[in-house]
């Protein structure tokens, strides 16, 4: 269960480190600072695009795009009914933003640890072929 969080806390982090409603973030920083040194800019935006492509092959490759559409679907009306239950409050820019990177977060860290969950038993015991630290 802590490598799963790891793995959700390292996506929610690479989100909000791209884009997030306070403003910091690299999406509004290149934008505030059209100064900046290309080779900066450039540096930091591929090592943003490098955790994209990890986060993104490992969700795809495990769950497929079946298994990424279901996440979302799933994972939207989700928020829908917590927004009908007056938990969180979709029309609120702020709010829906946050939502929709948790949401992600949450759909990129089940695809990377997809093949780790299947290995488990019902007992909540790995197989014994697998390597049963997640």
């Amino acid at each position: 269960m802590t490598y799963f969080l790891h793995r959700w806390a390292i996506g929610l982090l690479l989100l909000t480190a791209t884009y997030n409603p306070t403003g910091w973030c690299y999406i509004v920083w290149v934008n505030r600072n059209p100064d900046l040194p290309a080779s900066i800019v450039l540096l930091f935006g591929l090592v943003i695009t490098f955790g994209f492509v990890v986060y993104v092959r490992g969700a795809f490759g495990a769950i497929g795009i079946f298994g990424v559409l279901a996440l979302s679907a799933f994972c939207g009306t989700a928020l829908w009914a917590l927004s009908d239950l007056k938990f969180i409050d979709l029309k609120n820019p702020v709010s829906a933003d946050w939502a929709i990177l948790f949401v992600l977060s949450l759909i990129f860290s089940l695809g990377m640890s997809w093949s780790h969950l299947r290995r488990l038993r019902i007992s909540g015991r790995i197989k014994k072929h697998g390597n049963s630290d997640w």
